[in-house]
């Protein structure tokens, strides 16, 4: 028997439709690039058809979407792209201190070649406010980036005021959108952002494929990167990854068509375990927001537990994602929940995460409830005996 998915802010199952739509790209394609004969024609045609499909998700235009590799080099280039291209007008960049490696890096990166950075901290339910960002401005502020939802604890950031702010002082907004994608209403257009980031892995699409939304009005003032030919509008250069880009495609269109129906779904199904699990276990910590959060996401942590122990015990029957790494002799805890000033030292080490996702079905999320259940409670009774036992030999 499979473990129960619940991983799905890490990767997403792929859609049966996804996959059906990508065999025919898979088997024999031409380059998208080469529109002199039928084979390439036929690649240029698809890759048009989705760079469509991805734009109407979002409310764009099809000119404004860049395909990428994912959402690591969406983001590199909006940071890195950015930043090189607009150094002349100043050298200070905001961000927060939840962000994905891919913009932490990327800007610490730049910080070795003398630009100046602000991590903005979140509050103490893991979000990022408007106010906090404005304290940061300075005339030297050349580019923001704030993530839509974190991909850790599931905080969704008001990101329309956040834009708006960064619009008022003619700064670059850039926004990675990779986890609210198909779980929360995300438009370029009504929260007026300049750089958006996706990931087709993410929504139920193929890996290795993303996007990057580049606004028209803004494409000179972002550099590429990478060096090569002059594909995706100088931005991108390589040859297209025509199944995987048609994957997208499908996936956006399926997110369009269908998130309605599935959200609530999972949202229902978030619920349950969440409830289940704090109705039979006193030692838990729920790590974030629950007002402003993806319907998707639960984020928890276990006081008094070994959470080696704990991996161990889980992960052979769900599947889910822990700060920690099992069997080691020193974990580092996730920077996102250390970030959080309300989580104590015994919660810090000992998060775990819970992504559903809309394949799931309420007999897992019952079954995979009672494991968590069961496996704390043993945990727990073993940890309390052994603490009175060194209690006694210490008397």
């Amino acid at each position: 028997m499979f473990p129960i998915y619940l991983d799905n802010h890490a990767t997403t199952h792929l859609d049966p439709n996804v996959l059906k739509g990508m065999l025919p790209f898979l088997k024999i394609t031409g380059n998208a690039s080469n529109k002199l004969h039928y084979y390439g024609k036929c690649a240029s045609h698809a890759v048009e058809t989705a760079r469509c499909k991805v734009a109407a998700l979002i409310q764009a235009n099809p000119s404004e979407i860049i395909f990428t590799s994912g959402a690591t080099e969406s983001n590199n280039i909006s940071i890195l792209g950015s930043a090189k291209s607009n150094e002349h007008f100043g050298n200070h960049i905001i961000t927060t201190q939840i962000e994905h490696l891919s913009i932490l890096k990327s800007v610490l990166e730049l910080k070795k070649q003398g630009f100046s950075v602000s991590f903005v901290k979140p509050d103490k339910y893991g979000c990022i406010s408007v106010k906090s960002i404005y304290n940061e401005i300075t005339k030297q502020t050349i580019l923001i980036s704030v993530m839509f939802a974190n991909n850790e604890i599931g905080t969704i950031n008001p990101i329309s005021e956040i834009a708006n702010l960064a619009s008022r002082y003619n700064i670059l907004f850039h926004t990675d959108a990779v986890q609210a994608i198909g779980l929360t209403d995300v438009s370029v257009k009504n929260n007026n952002i300049d750089l958006l980031s996706i990931s087709g892995h993410k929504i139920y699409g193929p890996k290795g494929i993303g996007a990057l939304f580049v606004k028209e009005s803004i494409k000179h003032k972002l550099t590429s990167i990478m060096f090569g030919g002059n594909h995706e509008y100088n931005l991108r250069p390589g040859t297209l990854n025509v199944a995987g880009i048609v994957g997208l495609g499908i996936a956006c269109d399926l997110v369009k068509s269908t998130s309605k129906v599935y959200m609530p779904k999972i949202k229902l199904l978030r619920d349950l375990l969440e409830t289940t699990l704090t109705e039979e276990l006193t030692n838990i910590h729920i790590n974030g927001s629950i007002k402003f959060r993806l319907v998707s996401n639960l984020n928890v942590s276990f006081k008094f537990i070994d959470i080696n122990e704990l991996t161990l015990f889980l992960a052979k029957k769900i599947a889910f994602s822990s700060s920690s790494a099992c069997c080691s002799d020193y974990t580092e805890p996730s920077h996102v929940i250390k970030a959080i000033n309300n989580v104590y030292d015994d919660f810090i080490y000992s998060s775990f995460r819970f992504g559903i996702g809309k394949f799931n079905t309420k007999k897992e999320i019952i079954l995979a409830a009672k494991i968590i259940i069961s496996s704390v409670k043993k945990l727990l009774n073993r940890s309390v005996y052994i603490n009175k036992y060194k209690y006694l030999n210490i008397l």
